[in-house]
């Protein structure tokens, strides 16, 4: 019976040994390219990210645009992200995929309308974010997010 539970502490052991040496790899690998605040006179601020997957097959490239509008008080209120899958050869790219997702935080708040395009080496997402305030929406406010591809493979 000892050498019983001996097995089990050994192998929950190994286990957690393992789940934790495993852990740093198992995060997707990602390029930070750029990142810009703009803030607003109430206090709020919308943030800009662009990144790009570190984790490529030859010549095909993956990114994200995302935008994050953060309330005065700290609290995000929406998350927007375009998302691009490239093709590129060193003379030319293509936008082979264009996704737009728009995420609420604040129940103030509601997608109107969400796109994604592609045009060459280009995905655009365009959305429009409404606010209500008692059941009457008071503001309605339009946004536009790129995402291009070099030849080389590089986004911006």
């Amino acid at each position: 019976m000892k050498l019983t539970n001996w097995k089990r502490l050994a192998c929950f052991t190994a286990a957690l040994l393992l789940l934790f040496t495993m852990a740093p790899f198992a995060q997707a690998a990602e390029n930070e390219i750029s990142r810009e605040i703009i803030y607003y006179e109430d206090g709020s601020w919308l943030e800009i990210t662009v990144v790009q997957s570190l984790a490529r097959a030859a010549n095909t490239t993956t990114g994200f645009t995302r935008m994050i509008y953060t309330d005065n008080e700290g609290n995000t209120d929406w998350r927007a992200i375009l998302s691009g899958d490239y093709t590129y050869d060193g003379t030319t790219a293509t936008c082979t995929n264009a996704t737009c997702d728009v995420y609420i935080y604040d129940n103030a708040y509601y997608v109107a309308s969400s796109s994604a395009t592609k045009n060459g080496p280009t995905a655009t997402g365009t959305f429009t974010i409404a606010r209500r305030v008692l059941g009457i929406t008071v503001a309605r406010d339009t946004y536009t997010m790129t995402l291009t591809c070099n030849p080389d493979g590089d986004l911006s």
